[in-house]
C-alpha cells in the first residue's frame, strides 16, 4: 500500500488563542490516523510546539522563521500582487514554500489562516476561521491595512487551495458570498473542545496560585474591543445594586484594552468585584471552569467560538452572545443575548447567579448536547476531508 503523505504546517503561536487550540484539535486528529496508511510531517516554528509534539509518532521538523520569509509576504499583501505571480516569485525566493515543496506530500494542512497556504505547488487545505472584517467594525480587524491584509489572504485561500476548512454552515456560507467559489472546495469541520480540557489532573495547589472568589463568572478572552469586556462590567456594575458580593473572573495577557478595561472596572466601582489573573496556560484553564459559576462571552466575532465547547466539557453553564453561528453549536445548552444590550446581559446574568436549579439544568443538557459532537467525530470527519482531497487529486 502507498501511503498518503499529510503534512501539517504549525507557524502559529501558543498565543494565538482559539487558532492554536484548533491547530492542536487537527495535530491530535492526525495522530488518530493509521499508521500504515498515512505518513505524517509537521513542520513547525514556535520552539513551545516541541513539548506537545514530544510523544508523537511524526516526523517533526522544527523551522526557523526567516526574514524572507515574512518580507515576501508583507509585500504580497502591501501591494497587492496576483496570486499567479505571487505564487512564482515565494516559489523561488521563500525559503519556507521551498521547504515545503520539497518534502513531496501529497498534502499540506494549514489549520491557521497562513499565506502559504496558497502559495505552495504542493496541494493544501487552507483555513478561514472567520471573515469579522467584512462583518464588524473593529480597528483590529478593520483598520485599513488590516482589512486589506486580511483580505488578500483569505481570498488567495479560497482561490489557490485546493480544499478551505471552515467552523460551521454560517462560515461556508460567508466564505462563498464572500468569494464566490464551488461550494465543493469548502469542509465544515465545527471546532472540538481542545484535548487538554479533560485532563482532570489538577495544578498542585491551584487555589492558592490563583485565590479565586468562592463564586464567579469567568470570561476567558484577550481584551480585544470585539471581545467586548465593556459591556460585561456595564452589567456587573448594575447586578451589583441587587447583588453586592457578584464576582467576575477575565483571564487574558495584560495587553491591547487591558488597561482600559481595567480603569473602567475602578470607575465603575467594581475594584473588589473583579480579578484580573492574566494568561492561563492550557493545563490550568480547566481549573476555572469547574469553579465557575458560568462562563459568560458577549463577543461580537463569530461564527463560532471554542470557549463554550471548553465549558460543556467541563459542565460548566454559558451565556453567549446570541450572534452568527453561535446558536447552531450550542443549541439549548446555552443562555443567549444581544451583545449591543446591557439589559439582557444583566437579566441572563442575574438568573444563572440566583437559579440553582436552572444552573443544574443547563448543565444536563450540556452534557446531552456535547455528545452530538465530540473528538472522535471531529476526527472522522478531518479523515474523510483528506480522503476526499486526495482522491480528487489524483483523478
Amino acid at each position: 500500500m502507498v501511503k498518503k503523505k499529510i503534512g501539517i504546517y504549525l507557524g502559529v503561536q501558543t498565543f494565538a488563542g482559539g487558532m492554536f487550540q484548533y491547530a492542536q484539535s487537527i495535530l491530535f486528529a492526525l495522530s488518530t490516523l493509521n499508521k500504515e496508511e498515512y505518513e505524517i510531517t509537521v513542520l513547525f516554528i514556535d520552539e513551545d510546539w516541541r513539548k506537545i509534539l514530544s510523544n508523537s509518532n511524526f516526523n517533526c521538523i522544527k523551522y526557523k522563521n526567516h526574514f524572507i520569509d515574512r518580507f515576501l509576504s508583507n509585500v504580497s499583501m502591501f501591494f497587492n500582487i496576483p496570486y499567479s505571480f505571487s505564487r512564482f516569485i515565494f516559489s523561488k525566493l521563500s525559503l519556507l514554500v521551498r521547504k515545503l515543496d520539497n518534502l513531496n506530500n501529497d498534502i499540506w494542512i494549514f489549520p491557521a489562516q497562513e499565506i502559504f497556504s496558497h502559495c505552495i505547488r504542493s496541494k493544501s487545505i487552507g483555513t478561514i476561521h472567520d471573515l469579522m472584517h467584512r462583518y464588524e467594525k473593529f480597528p483590529e480587524v478593520n483598520s485599513p491595512f488590516r482589512f486589506y491584509f486580511r483580505e488578500y489572504r483569505f481570498k488567495g485561500i479560497a482561490q489557490c487551495c485546493s480544499g478551505i476548512l471552515v467552523d460551521s454552515d454560517v462560515g461556508k456560507s460567508q466564505v462563498i458570498q464572500a468569494y464566490n467559489i464551488e461550494q465543493s472546495k469548502i469542509y465544515v469541520l465545527p471546532y472540538v473542545a481542545p484535548n487538554y480540557i479533560h485532563n482532570k489532573l489538577e495544578v498542585a495547589n491551584f487555589d492558592n496560585l490563583y485565590n479565586l472568589p468562592s463564586k464567579f463568572f469567568f470570561y476567558p478572552a484577550q481584551f480585544w474591543p470585539h471581545k467586548n469586556h465593556n459591556l460585561l462590567l456595564r452589567a456587573i456594575a448594575i447586578l451589583k445594586k441587587t447583588i453586592p458580593d457578584v464576582a467576575l473572573v477575565l483571564s487574558g495577557g495584560f495587553n491591547h484594552d487591558y488597561k482600559k478595561i481595567y480603569n473602567l472596572s475602578l470607575s465603575l466601582g467594581l475594584k473588589n468585584n473583579i480579578t484580573f489573573v492574566g494568561y492561563i496556560p492550557d493545563s490550568h484553564i480547566r481549573g476555572f471552569y469547574i469553579r465557575a459559576r458560568a462562563l459568560v462571552m458577549p463577543t461580537f466575532f463569530g461564527p463560532t467560538n471554542i470557549p463554550p465547547l471548553e465549558a460543556l466539557a467541563c459542565n460548566c453553564p454559558i451565556a453567549v452572545s446570541k450572534i452568527y453561528g453561535m446558536p447552531d453549536q450550542l443549541g439549548n445548552s446555552a443562555m443567549y443575548f444581544n451583545p449591543n444590550s446591557v439589559d439582557e446581559l444583566v437579566n441572563v446574568l442575574e438568573i444563572l447567579w440566583e437559579d440553582d436549579s436552572f444552573c443544574h439544568e443547563l448543565i444536563e443538557i450540556g452534557i446531552k448536547w456535547s455528545n452530538s459532537w465530540n473528538f472522535k467525530k471531529f476526527s472522522i470527519q478531518l479523515k474523510q476531508i483528506i480522503d476526499n482531497i486526495y482522491i480528487k487529486e489524483k483523478i
